[in-house]
């Protein structure tokens, strides 16, 4: 019984992960972008050229969506927050065997 609760309180359980995804980003692309812009190079410079390049990208990316909605909601969005710390670990990984 305890495990259906837990599944059911899964917060990115089903495939519409991804509409709630680009459900959070939507109201606050046009800040999102400029600083995107800007953050997303400077944590390619400073990771250099290498394996653990696109996981300071992802890293950066979303912290610059999360930096944007955490300013302007006061919350973290779960549809932000667990697929880029599932996919910046996974880069990390692959860029720890290379």
């Amino acid at each position: 019984m305890a495990f259906v609760r837990a599944q059911a309180a899964w917060p990115l359980s089903g495939a519409d992960w991804l509409t709630r995804l680009g459900a959070e980003i939507a109201p606050h692309r046009a800040a999102i972008v400029p600083i995107s812009l800007i953050v997303v190079p400077w944590a390619a410079w400073l990771a250099g050229p290498g394996w653990a390049s696109p996981a300071f990208a992802v890293v950066g990316l979303a912290g610059s969506a999360l930096l944007v909605i955490d300013e302007r909601t006061h919350r973290l969005p779960n549809a932000i927050t667990l697929p880029s710390a599932a996919l910046a670990l996974a880069l990390l990984c692959t860029a720890s065997l290379g």
